[in-house]
């Protein structure tokens, strides 16, 4: 779905294996929505319409270059609904993970206080939530991969994302994303309650 890591940066510390994100959607998202940290949900009234346009014009030519392609980042959380009124045909993988293993996760990688880990990733479920009814109000294809089951069975975890998307990978695109499951690499500090 993208390079390892943003072309101007190395791939991060906290997980050396990259992000895989579109940068020109990263960069979107955060024109967008600002910094991750603050996610705001009344942001979509307050968006200027030019920035809608470049989104659109990212769209068409990720279109353009091919019939799949995809995107992730956590504020689709929040921005899910605006980007996939744009899309054409648009499917959604949410991933469900234990809230108090991301918040130990968020405040572990980026050294922050566990009541602000929490107020972040508060905002960011309350967003799913919407984005999932959303999803399922306008009829966009959803699915749910567990974390916990796709890092205890990285191999069957891909095959479900496979055979949701109706994907067809080669063996070796395949045995790659299988090895790209990496439960070494959790932030997670403590046990899920």
């Amino acid at each position: 779905m993208g390079p390892m890591a943003p072309s101007d940066v190395s791939a991060p510390e906290s997980n050396p294996l990259g992000q895989y994100e579109d940068d020109s959607f990263v960069r979107l998202l955060d024109r967008l929505m600002g910094n991750w940290r603050n996610p705001s949900p009344w942001f979509a009234y307050t968006i200027s319409r030019d920035v809608w346009v470049d989104v659109e014009a990212r769209i068409a030519e990720r279109d353009a270059e091919s019939a799949l392609w995809g995107f992730k980042s956590p504020q689709l959380c929040i921005l899910g609904p605006p980007f996939a009124l744009r899309l054409s045909a648009p499917s959604v993988i949410f991933t469900h993970r234990n809230f108090d293993a991301c918040v130990d996760s968020l405040a572990k990688r980026d050294e922050m206080p566990r009541a602000v880990a929490e107020t972040i990733q508060s905002r960011y479920v309350m967003g799913i939530y919407e984005f999932s009814g959303f999803c399922a109000a306008t009829d966009i294809p959803s699915f749910i991969m567990p974390y916990d089951e796709l890092v205890a069975e990285p191999e069957a975890g891909v095959d479900f994302i496979i055979s949701a998307l109706k994907l067809e990978p080669s063996d070796l695109e395949r045995a790659r994303a299988i090895q790209h499951v990496r439960p070494s690499l959790r932030h997670h500090v403590g046990a899920p309650r």
